[in-house]
């Protein structure tokens, strides 16, 4: 974390630590450990100044489920054990949340920094309760976020991301949530990859040949229907 981060972090720690959350300097997070893996809720300064000399930060809160965070990293997509250690299986990320316009609240001024942090302190501590909390609540149950990401296969799904916004984050976690709880759809969601990203004329062909590799490593990972609570 940076000083900005690190500021703001303090300013909002009483209400996140208040809800069973622990700051996380090291992945500029406040984590909330689970019995599927864990919550977080990411603290970034965008780091660049505006053409107004402003900078800009914001947020994201996201929900890890190890069944299927633990698999998505042995395809090799990240790299590095404490990478590893953090990713989320589903995101919600600024500057696209609900309480986000693009005149964003999240610019601290040179002239008004201590007030600007405190404004925004505030903005944070409304969105953990009101967005927040709620999303925890609803993914923490991997059925929800099998459907968000599912029940349109491939669909864009933005400001939500599953792992990250590649399509081959999305089709890998997409397709291991189906296995897991809801292994009719797995068919449909490997058909509309295809379809948009394998059999696609402008697809590179070197792009091509390692997405069917990786639908070919899916196909061959041993995942039924989990029973969940």
């Amino acid at each position: 974390m940076n000083k900005t981060e690190r500021e703001l972090a303090k300013l909002v720690k009483p209400i996140f630590e208040a809800k069973g959350f622990v700051l996380n300097k090291d992945w500029n997070s406040f984590v909330r450990y689970t019995d599927y893996g864990f919550d977080d809720f990411m603290i970034v300064d965008q780091g660049h100044l505006d053409y107004d000399y402003t900078t800009t930060v914001g947020c994201a809160f996201g929900v890890r489920h190890d069944v299927i965070q633990n698999l998505y990293n042995s395809m090799g997509f990240i790299y590095g054990e404490d990478a590893q250690k953090q990713n989320v299986t589903l995101a919600l990320s600024y500057p696209f949340i609900p309480w986000q316009s693009r005149e964003s609240p999240l610019k601290i001024h040179q002239e008004t920094r201590a007030e600007d942090m405190q404004k925004i302190a505030q903005i944070f501590t409304e969105s953990f309760k009101q967005q927040a909390l709620p999303f925890y609540e609803k993914y923490a149950d991997l059925r929800e976020i099998e459907a968000k990401l599912n029940k349109t296969p491939m669909a864009n799904i933005w400001p939500y991301t599953a792992g990250s916004v590649d399509p081959d984050t999305q089709v890998v976690i997409s397709l291991l949530c189906a296995k897991a709880v809801n292994s009719s759809r797995y068919d449909a969601v490997k058909l509309a990859y295809i379809d948009k990203y394998i059999e696609y004329d402008a697809v590179p062909e070197p792009y091509r040949q390692r997405r069917i590799k990786i639908l070919s490593i899916l196909d061959e990972i041993k995942l039924s229907n989990l029973n969940l609570k």
